[in-house]
């Protein structure tokens, strides 16, 4: 699937996480969105014990 996303898109997502770790803020989600790939998060998967 990541084959699939151009590398610009996929450095203007990691650019987004690390200004947002940077300046205390998580773009986690943000960034994901921005790929259109699902946020894990908020699918249920941060109830799993690892």
């Amino acid at each position: 699937m990541l084959k699939l996303l151009p590398w610009r898109l996929i450095a203007v997502a990691v650019l987004l996480v690390v200004a947002g770790t940077s300046l205390g803020i998580d773009l986690t989600g943000m960034a994901l969105d921005f790929l259109g790939i699902p946020d894990w998060r908020w699918t249920g998967l941060d109830l799993l014990p690892w």
